[in-house]
């Protein structure tokens, strides 16, 4: 599905999200919650819809709070630590499905886990907050927008941190985030 906007001078013309936060953003976003806001009221709306909002808002707000203001500061000096390499390479190799960095790394490759490393040197809350995001799908969301920001940056140096080789460290398997870093 794709929301489309009409042009207030040509009301045949529809125009895209692009198009219309250009000339006025904060009368589009404003618009865009006003709207969400008369979702919430419709009787169509459930339980399960409220729950799939809360879920979404929630992983923009750690997307935002968390993410954004560690990736707008990364320098090309960061060098990950021995630690944070087995973690890189743990996820690569798959040995991390069930935890949080194995998702990161499923649904943003080698930007998702580099990014939540990054944010993890900051602070240990994303993995409470990202636990309370009760949607999965909304973890997905907040997990490919951040790889998002992540590869907008120009990090073009990225290819440094694919894992060279077989994993060296086994015992990684069983370890944990905390553990690792």
């Amino acid at each position: 599905m794709e929301i489309v906007f009409k042009s207030q001078i040509r009301p045949k013309n529809l125009l895209h999200l692009n198009d219309v936060l250009a000339p006025d953003p904060l009368g589009t976003l404003s618009a865009l919650v006003y709207t969400i806001r008369d979702a919430t009221f419709a009787p169509c709306f459930t339980e399960e819809h409220r729950l799939f909002l809360r879920s979404h808002l929630q992983a923009l707000q750690i997307q935002e709070t968390l993410f954004r203001h560690v990736i707008k500061n990364l320098t090309v000096e960061w060098v990950p630590t021995s630690k944070q390499k087995a973690i890189i390479h743990t996820a690569y190799h798959g040995y991390a499905d069930n935890r949080i960095e194995g998702a990161f790394y499923k649904y943003g490759g080698l930007y998702g886990i580099v990014a939540l490393l990054l944010v993890f040197k900051d602070t240990d809350s994303i993995l409470t907050q990202f636990r309370a995001i009760e949607v999965e799908a909304a973890q997905q969301f907040l997990i490919s927008n951040v790889s998002r920001l992540f590869r907008n940056q120009g990090n073009h140096w990225i290819h440094c941190f694919v894992p060279q080789g077989k994993l060296s460290i086994v015992k990684t398997k069983k370890m944990s985030l905390n553990q690792l870093i």
